[in-house]
């Protein structure tokens, strides 16, 4: 099978090109380097190349000067005419980009042409806790308070912000739907689009009533993305078939192709005396493209099948000029053309595994086929059943070295982003892939016959939905064999490079000796086996970043609890976003305990997501508890978890070596003097040696008047502030009697509450105890062998500041 070596690079002076502009357009940014000043860097560069063009180094000045042009590119992109005021009131002039809609509201992603009528540029990302009614490209007038967008607060936690930053997204805000104002109406095609969506998920949606497989075939014929839910989402992730879930390349490329053969097929069966003056190959060539951008137009132009139909709309082009254009020149230019028109592509997950895909079918697939010691056909010595059975054995030899080629190739990257990677995906993908393929024909020709007529798509569509419970049924199958998936440690940049490095050296040696490449994945695959994160510290406690609310979870030799879990009313799931990635970096898989202090939300709603993936022995709940939506819905996310209801007379327990202590509320009667709910919260004290924590939960001044906290001759004592800092608690009497070391101060960055209070830090502060905060800090954790303490937060101190002052 034909490969790649480094000679055959140099004879592509596009893919050096290519390099040279994504390059520019990754760094660019990150220099301080002005846009002005980077376009003026590549001019002169470019004069200077033009100038010596005789010269050896004038190919040098000309791919730096290309690079500058990207980096200029990328720069404007990401500057912001003028930055909005954080926590400011205001009303946007805006163009929706996006829309996104989920059971609880709706997610803009808007364009600012105008705020507060002063004209300017940059986007936001708005939120409403109702489903807004606004199409794509419709222009709008919205108030709303706007807030500076934070990086990821917790360690494990997906960070979309340096993506946002690329493309000028600086500042989130909420807003009323009825206040809303639709200013200037989408064009005739964006609402001709949006309407035969609506129509083609209704027709859906009517005619199967299995959610997982209307949602999947509505994926690939009108490129809604499929809405699984989570357990379905990584279902699909274990088997390795996670792909099927957009629009990617893979089904451009099989529409394209087949499009390409029909239109040849009938060509050459139906000529006429104006074709008969043409090769049929080259009319079809020119044929197929129109429909293959409908296809991906209809289907949003989703960034990995915007880069599949550029690559096969310059190999279409080439057929029908007689120019063979080579894959890895069209992926370079694939490249370059997307990060130029849209630099913030190029931190998109979905389009960094797109083109590492194609990278790794072009370069390795070969390699992989040829050291497996199995000939192809040979139609000269073979005829008949048995040449039939062998090109069938070579085609599925190919299907597993192109999936191999994949898997090795991405893994490095879904082990940063997932903390794992599929192994079941070398099978899936084999037995999968015709499906996939017929699966992406019948979608598309849903599409194009629901256009014409939606009675006419409908056994069409039927079809398509058959084929995607089909597949739903495998991503189920492959996703529960033994060992379909491994979990892995987060690995370093320099793992990466090195990982890709040897494959580098796999795919582009000649010589016998490109196979001791494999050294460099095998060591870093040895690295991060070893370094799998085991939770075996004597004592951590850690304090997430959920904004306004606690989730809090705590480690010692490999026992595990988590007390409370967060939770945004109305709007994203803390447990899924923050707690269970954060889990999966620690390597934690079950709780000896969970406890909710308190049934409110921002403590609960966060606590139900994870235990319903994550199981716990016990569930400890204050004794006084009554039935009510939250509390009954975490008893039902628990299952056959031992239900325990907790008080101050109930025993110490041992987690670990650790003491567990009762502090709050006080049993029965005693409880008839707390009213509210945050009074009655449960208080633990948490004890290794000489260093406690003491975990108050929302408890306000009633409750810590009651409450006895022993003060230990040289203990250390890390305090919890109660109910995140508010005016309602941490009274003068109870933080001077504490003698507290450190506090921290669970709440969400520019809170409505405008917590915590400048008058109890000031008493925290004024009592000798050094106060963190999660919204500045990111997320705490503090580790003790029982004599020392060691304090470490997730965002580095220069981040703390940085974000304190916007």
């Amino acid at each position: 099978m034909q490969t790649v070596g480094w000679q055959a690079l140099g004879t592509r002076p596009m893919v050096v090109v290519g390099l040279s502009c994504v390059g520019g357009v990754a760094l660019g940014p990150e220099t301080g380097i002005s846009a002005p000043q980077f376009f003026l860097a590549a001019a002169t560069l470019a004069g200077l190349a033009w100038w010596q063009s005789h010269r050896t180094g004038a190919y040098l000045m000309a791919l730096f000067s290309i690079g500058l042009l990207g980096s200029a590119i990328a720069t404007q992109h990401a500057s912001p005419d003028r930055e909005p005021v954080s926590r400011a009131r205001v009303i946007l002039n805006a163009t929706v980009e996006s829309v996104r809609t989920f059971p609880e509201g709706s997610s803009l992603t808007v364009l600012v042409g105008a705020i507060d009528g002063a004209p300017t540029r940059f986007r936001a990302i708005l939120f409403s806790s109702t489903v807004v009614n606004v199409l794509e490209g419709q222009q709008i007038l919205v108030p709303t308070k706007l807030r500076t967008l934070s990086p990821a607060m917790n360690p494990g936690e997906p960070d979309r912000f340096t993506y946002q930053l690329r493309r000028a997204a600086i500042v989130h805000g909420s807003f009323d739907a009825e206040a809303l104002v639709i200013l200037e109406d989408t064009s005739r095609s964006t609402h001709w689009l949006n309407q035969t969506h609506h129509e083609m998920t209704l027709a859906a949606n009517a005619l199967s009533k299995n959610a997982e497989a209307v949602a999947l075939f509505l994926t690939l014929s009108a490129g809604e993305r499929a809405l699984l839910g989570d357990e379905w989402e990584a279902a699909f992730a274990r088997s390795g078939l996670a792909h099927v879930l957009s629009v990617s390349g893979l089904h451009v490329a099989v529409l394209a192709l087949a499009l390409f053969q029909f239109m040849r097929w009938l060509l050459t069966r139906r000529q006429t005396q104006f074709f008969r003056r043409f090769e049929a190959q080259r009319v079809a060539a020119v044929a197929a493209l129109p429909w293959v951008w409908a296809y991906v137009w209809f289907t949003g132009t989703q960034a990995p099948a915007v880069r599949s139909a550029v690559m096969i709309s310059l190999m279409l082009l080439g057929l029908a000029v007689r120019r063979r254009t080579e894959a890895l020149t069209a992926l370079a230019i694939a490249a370059a053309v997307m990060t130029c028109a849209q630099p913030w592509t190029l931190f998109d997950l979905s389009v960094q595994l797109s083109f590492l895909s194609v990278l790794s079918l072009v370069l390795l697939t070969g390699r992989i086929r040829n050291a497996i010691p199995i000939d192809p056909p040979s139609p000269g010595t073979t005829k008949g059943w048995r040449l039939r059975l062998q090109e069938f054995r070579e085609a599925t030899i190919h299907t597993f070295a192109a999936s191999a080629a994949v898997t090795v190739a991405s893994a490095p990257l879904l082990a940063m982003v997932f903390q794992r990677f599929s192994l079941a995906g070398l099978i899936s993908n084999i037995v999968m892939l015709p499906v996939c393929a017929v699966l992406t024909l019948v979608s598309a020709a849903s599409s194009a016959v629901f256009s014409l007529s939606p009675m006419l798509a409908k056994p069409v569509m039927m079809c398509g939905i058959w084929l995607s419970q089909l597949v739903v049924g495998a991503a189920s199958f492959f996703s529960s064999l033994p060992g379909a998936s491994v979990s892995v440690s987060t690995p370093s940049i320099a793992l990466c490079l090195l990982w890709w490095a040897g494959l580098l050296v796999v795919a582009l040696t000649a010589s016998h000796w490109r196979w001791l490449g494999l050294a460099g994945p095998v060591a870093a695959a040895c690295m991060l086996m070893i370094s799998l994160p085991k939770s075996d510290e004597p004592l951590s406690v850690t304090f997430l970043s959920v904004g306004h609310g606690d989730a809090i979870i705590v480690s010692a030799h490999g026992h595990h609890a988590i007390i409370d879990g967060g939770g945004i009313p109305n709007g994203a799931d803390v447990g899924q976003r923050i707690v269970l990635p954060f889990l999966k970096t620690r390597g934690i898989s079950e709780f000896e305990f969970a406890l909710l202090t308190h049934p409110h939300p921002d403590h609960a709603l966060g606590l139900i997501s994870t235990l319903r993936q994550v199981p716990t022995k016990q569930l400890w709940l204050s004794d006084d508890f009554e039935g009510g939506a939250l509390v009954d819905e975490l008893i039902d996310a628990v299952g056959p978890a031992q239900l325990k209801a907790v008080s101050t007379t109930t025993p110490v327990v041992k987690l670990g070596d650790a003491l567990v202590e009762v502090l709050g509320p006080p049993p029965g009667e005693g409880q008839t003097l707390l009213e509210g709910e945050n009074d009655r919260s449960v208080v633990l004290r948490i004890s290794l040696g000489k260093t406690s924590f003491l975990l108050t939960g929302d408890v306000e001044m009633a409750a810590e008047a009651l409450l006895h906290v022993e003060h230990r001759e040289g203990e250390t004592l890390i305090v919890k502030v109660p109910h995140h800092g508010s005016a309602t608690s941490s009274a003068p009497a109870f933080v001077s009697s504490l003698h507290a070391d450190i506090a921290v101060v669970s709440v969400g960055r520019d809170n409505r509450f405008h917590l915590p209070k400048s008058e109890v830090l000031a008493r925290y502060e004024s009592a000798g105890t050094k106060v963190m905060r999660t919204d500045e800090s990111g997320a705490i954790t503090i580790q003790t062998d029982g004599a020392h303490v060691t304090v470490s937060q997730f965002l580095p101190e220069g981040s703390r500041v940085a974000l304190a002052n916007q």
